[in-house]
């Protein structure tokens, strides 16, 4: 009975800690109304300058989504920042009533806005921790795929050098063989030649 219930421990024990791994994966660092515009652009000599847009921003993991205030909520009308190792997050000024500061991934850019310098501050620590836990997540399971190959090279390197083994043995007991036929053949010969006096 005390089998059982260990068993049963461990087994609830795994369920638990496969569901806090999923939920520490789906974590959510920082989510909150940001004033958000896209950076400036310029097309030839005119320069095309964004508005300012409010959204409710969820930061996650290597992903910032937004979802516009003035758009229903939907899947469709959610927009995807994904920040990799190549992301940039940068103090920006005091720009028309707003504290901001700015994104730049590997397509776009982006310039973010909020009315307090804390929350500013904030936002712009946790873009920085959402970034580089996505970094340490992309080098954990690097070295997770790494060691995997590891194991199978060095399980590999095993069987060859069980398999060589084996034919090593295999050679030697056929050429023990080999070596036993001849001086077998080589004694027939010789009673051979006694017997018939040649």
């Amino acid at each position: 009975m005390g089998y059982k219930f260990c068993e049963d421990t461990l087994e609830v024990r795994g369920q638990t800690s496969e569901i806090v791994l999923e939920l520490a994966q789906d974590r959510v660092f920082l989510q909150g109304f940001v004033m958000c515009r896209r950076g400036t652009r310029t097309t030839g000599c005119i320069q095309r300058d964004r508005k300012w847009r409010t959204y409710w921003c969820t930061l996650s993991p290597g992903v910032i989504y937004l979802w516009p205030l003035h758009k229903p909520t939907t899947a469709s009308n959610r927009k995807l920042i994904t920040l990799d190792h190549g992301s940039t997050i940068l103090m920006g000024s005091f720009d028309e009533e707003r504290f901001t500061w700015q994104l730049t991934c590997a397509k776009s850019k982006f310039i973010f806005g909020d009315f307090d310098e804390l929350r500013r501050t904030h936002w712009i620590h946790e873009s920085e921790n959402a970034r580089l836990m996505q970094l340490l997540d992309d080098e954990r399971r690097a070295l997770h795929d790494e060691e995997i190959v590891r194991t199978l090279a060095a399980r590999m390197l095993d069987e060859e050098r069980e398999m060589r083994e084996k034919l090593e043995k295999r050679v030697k007991s056929l050429e023990s063989r080999l070596a036993e036929q001849m001086r077998n053949e080589a004694n027939l010969i010789e009673n051979d030649k006694e017997k018939y006096g040649t």
